[in-house]
């Protein structure tokens, strides 16, 4: 590991986080960041954040008031989000270490030049998107930005940070040798907040009470498979009259139109409900109140929101896409192949279980998400630190390459 010049002892650690975004919008990403540095700031070490501003981003992520902000709203060259008075505020601050979150941006440029300028550790977490369908997204973008700084930034990481298994396999599929840390990411649970009550929740939407809800959390985007979950419920029929789907989350890119119009074509929008983004509050009563959650997306890393609804005690139905085998083996939800007929027959199959059968997969479910409480994943995050900064041993879910 590298010797930092701006770290003496334990006592003087601090620790930068480095993301594009802090808005909700940007969905688990963001999440998980704050998790990790309310988690990091509750154990008393100082840390900073560096990020920047944008039209769009979405209300902003819940940060402790410890944590050192520096929020950037100059960013320009679009979705590249260059900064010249970020670039200026990392490179004139002290820290021991720098974590950055994602790739593709200016933003994870920077991470990767004030660290070597700094000889400090980098400890880079691709967020998923070294995963092959995510690569394949605006490949010709990615091209360049691998040619530009990405691929040198990702080989001369000090470690990466995978949020599962399969991430891991994904990493060393793009062939980085780097050492590679595994850890899930910290989920706070629903005691963390005061949930809305039910009564609230049932007047601000009068259409929950009604029936059983099969839920969907997360972004409106194409790769959260929503188009194949709407065809797949459009074989349910029968099923319509006891059961709706409720499709909660923020707009990407003007999707929400091309699904509601497939919802049309289909002739079941009387069954399926569209929410804008809900915070924490709403999020969690969204959660208890549900019967089911499905996340049928193409790929995952990890997947905040399956976790969050398995905290909730809910069983799950999800893709292969995800790293949540689990479910399965532990008949706590489904994980099935991508194409509707498999989500048809999960839904079938999950709607047709008796309530006290679901109650009983949602709490094997729930046990299982119990390990990524952020107090948990955060010691380990701090181990993880330390052992990069020469202060402690290696990890044992650290992978040398």
């Amino acid at each position: 590991m590298t010797s930092s010049p701006y770290l003496s002892t334990a006592s003087h650690m601090s620790f930068a986080h480095v993301i594009p975004y802090l808005g909700r919008n940007f969905g688990g990403q963001v999440m998980a960041m704050a998790s990790m540095v309310n988690g990091i700031a509750a154990e008393g070490y100082p840390v900073s954040i560096f990020s920047t501003q944008k039209t769009g981003d979405g209300e902003a992520i819940h940060l402790p008031p410890e944590a050192a902000i520096t929020l950037s709203r100059d960013a320009a060259w679009g979705s590249f989000r260059h900064s010249e008075s970020l670039w200026s505020a990392m490179d004139n601050a002290a820290f021991s270490l720098i974590h950055s979150h994602g790739l593709w941006t200016d933003v994870h440029r920077l991470a990767a030049k004030i660290a070597a300028r700094k000889t400090i550790p980098h400890l880079l977490g691709p967020c998923g998107m070294l995963e092959p369908n995510a690569l394949r997204r605006s490949w010709w973008k990615k091209q360049f930005a691998l040619f530009l700084f990405q691929q040198n930034a990702l080989k001369n990481a000090t470690c990466l940070l995978a949020n599962s298994t399969k991430e891991y396999e994904d990493i060393r599929e793009f062939g980085l040798t780097n050492p590679i840390a595994i850890l899930p990411n910290p989920i706070p649970g629903p005691d963390s907040v005061t949930p809305v009550s039910a009564k609230e929740m049932y007047q601000k939407y009068s259409f929950w009470k009604k029936k059983k809800t099969i839920l969907f959390l997360g972004r409106i985007h194409p790769v959260k498979g929503l188009n194949r979950l709407v065809k797949a419920w459009s074989q349910l029929q029968s099923f319509h009259d006891e059961w709706q789907l409720v499709l909660a989350g923020p707009d990407e890119g003007g999707h929400k139109a091309t699904i509601k119009t497939l919802v049309n074509n289909l002739n079941c929008g009387d069954s399926i409900h569209f929410l804008n983004s809900l915070d924490d509050q709403w999020k969690w009563t969204a959660l208890h109140l549900a019967d089911l959650f499905v996340m049928p997306s193409d790929f995952e890393n990890f997947g905040i929101s399956i976790a969050e609804a398995m905290l909730a005690g809910k069983p799950v139905i999800t893709t292969i896409g995800t790293p949540w085998q689990i479910l399965a083996e532990q008949q706590a939800g489904w994980w099935v192949k991508f194409h509707p007929e498999a989500l048809t027959k999960a839904l079938t199959e999950a709607m047709s279980l008796p309530a006290e059968v679901r109650h009983e997969m949602g709490e094997r479910a729930k046990s299982i998400a119990l390990q990524f409480s952020p107090t948990k994943v955060s010691l380990q995050l701090i181990f993880l630190y330390k052992w990069l900064l020469n202060l402690g041993d290696r990890p044992d879910f650290v992978r040398e390459g």
